[in-house]
């Protein structure tokens, strides 16, 4: 499934009609629409909302494209508001950290590059040549723990010039109205890569048998699963299995009580590596 990723539901409403695509439930809280062929995510605003909304997400779902839409501010004023860029680098302006999206595969939009702000830029404050928006390096570190930085894309379109008007949302859904065959026709182009599950379905089935009988909370348990992902991958194959059981029944709660579990949880976690 090829996912599209908005921060806000003004960015979405156009690709949602053009698409028709539904609102699915059965998610918890997250915002998501889906059709038969793709389906598109609004996080919220803000990247903090944006990397948790993603992650949550891609723990329930598989996605084999992940395409980041949505609107920015330019310090270049010789961009043309309404333009399409594809993003070659991500700057997380609170943190310093750069993240590249790995370019494999034709766009027709201009490369650019963009920063991530916690707080609305002005012209006064912005690096010459940059995009600027508030979501993109929260969507990228969540997406890329599960899927290649190949597979992650950002789709950017100007929407103004980093002036301190508010952009209102019936301008942010007539931006998005007029990219969204473009955009959509981008997504269409990219391949459909098979997903290699880290886990097998016995596998997994190990981890969730431990889960009940611990008693372990969502949280936990995903814990839990990151740590076996992680054992599998430094032993030897055939092994593995065999040693997850023997090193779980090693670390059996002694009793039923909260602190025993969580005890247990932490030797088992510590034993397989993590």
């Amino acid at each position: 499934m090829k996912l599209l990723v908005t921060a806000l539901h003004d960015e979405a409403k156009p690709f949602i009609e053009v698409t028709r695509c539904k609102k699915v439930s059965g998610l918890g809280n997250l915002n998501y629409y889906a059709n038969e062929e793709i389906g598109l995510l609004i996080t919220g605003h803000g990247k903090v909302q944006a990397a948790i909304a993603v992650a949550r997400f891609l723990q329930k779902k598989e996605a084999v494209q992940i395409v980041n839409v949505g609107v920015c501010g330019a310090s270049d004023t010789s961009l043309p508001l309404g333009s399409v860029h594809v993003v070659n680098q991500v700057r997380d302006q609170a943190t310093g950290r750069n993240y590249f999206p790995d370019r494999l595969y034709a766009a027709p939009f201009p490369e650019s590059s963009l920063i991530t702000v916690d707080n609305g830029q002005s012209q006064d404050e912005a690096e010459e040549n940059s995009l600027y928006d508030m979501e993109a390096s929260g969507v990228y570190q969540a997406a890329t723990q599960f899927v290649s930085a190949d597979r992650v894309h950002f789709l950017k379109v100007i929407s103004d010039h980093l002036e301190p008007e508010t952009l209102s949302p019936k301008r942010v859904q007539e931006l998005m109205k007029n990219v969204a065959p473009a955009v959509l026709n981008f997504l269409e182009t990219l391949p459909e890569p098979e997903v290699t599950a880290p886990l097998e379905t016995e596998e997994l089935e190990q981890i969730k048998h431990i889960k009940e009988n611990w008693k372990l909370t969502e949280t936990q348990f995903h814990q839990l699963r990151d740590a076996a992902i992680y054992f599998k991958l430094t032993q030897v194959e055939e092994s593995y299995g065999e040693n997850l059981q023997k090193i779980a029944s090693i670390f059996t709660p002694q009793n039923s009580s909260k602190s025993a579990r969580n005890q247990a949880l932490a030797q088992l976690l510590d034993a397989l590596g993590t």
